[in-house]
């Protein structure tokens, strides 16, 4: 018996070495989110598994304060282990991209020890439509107009990280509707954009409302406002007399020449 009891202590412990080995590494998802605006905004990314401890992490990241997810006993060797992140409470005006080395987002390819994960938010565009109507009538008007638009604390692309004054003058032959200018507003402000018709170029006749020169505060997410400027022509043509006033016109002036000339003769 004694012998039979060290044989086994003997095997137990040349299994020892094999079973230490058999221990599966930790498998690491270091997991960031970009934000093309450097946008400061706050976003929930969560780790699933199908295999291994935990089987579902999540945790809150930043951009510049991602999360390095560790998952334990993972047989990253298995062709049916597999992990997908998804992330959560992206603000409204944003669309995002994803960028991992595995998982159910293309390019889908095995697991590594180390399996990077990146979020690419992108803003969306906002826009102000501008609109132009003509009312009245005048002979030989013109209807060609110039305006300026300006839009402070913008950009004009979804990567710009530096925000100022955008500012471009257009024509606008005649009526119009709903003519777009785009923009990217500051992630964290306010933008201001108006549009003002030049009335130095218009007509005499011609008077503008400047229904667009309020100026209209747009955030990531506004998406898109409208204005209308309306332009009114006030033509006055020269009087004239009709025949019977001419007539009567003429009997007046032979009246006081008759009358003078009986006076001063």
């Amino acid at each position: 018996m004694n012998i039979k009891r060290a044989f086994l202590a003997v095997s137990a412990a040349a299994m020892l070495p094999g079973l230490a080995m058999a221990q599966l590494a930790p498998t690491t998802f270091p997991t960031t989110v970009d934000f093309s605006n450097d946008a400061v905004a706050t976003v929930t990314v969560t780790l699933t598994c199908n295999t291994g401890t935990p089987l579902v992490q999540s945790f809150d990241i930043s951009e510049g304060n991602g999360v390095d997810f560790v998952v334990q006993e993972l047989d990253i060797a298995a062709p049916t282990s597999a992990c997908d992140i998804t992330m959560d409470g992206l603000a409204d005006g944003y669309t995002s991209t994803t960028v991992c080395s595995f998982g159910s987002v293309p390019p889908a390819v095995a697991l590594a020890a180390s399996n990077p994960c990146e979020f690419l938010a992108t803003p969306e565009e906002s826009t102000l439509l501008v609109s132009k109507t003509w009312e009245g009538e005048g002979a030989d008007i013109s209807t060609e107009s110039t305006h300026t638009f300006t839009c402070t604390n913008a950009a004009t692309l979804p990567t710009a990280t530096v925000f100022g004054t955008i500012s471009t003058t257009f024509t606008i032959p005649g009526e119009v509707t709903d003519a777009p200018f785009s923009f990217y507003p500051d992630p964290d402000g306010i933008s201001l954009c108006n549009v003002v018709e030049d009335e130095a170029l218009l007509d005499s006749a011609v008077e503008s409302d400047q229904g667009c020169e309020t100026p209209i505060a747009f955030t990531v997410g506004s998406g898109s406002e409208s204005c209308t400027i309306a332009n009114t022509v006030f033509y006055e043509g020269i009087p004239t007399l009709s025949q019977y006033g001419m007539a009567i016109m003429a009997l007046l002036m032979l009246g006081v020449g008759f009358v003078g000339f009986r006076r001063f003769v």
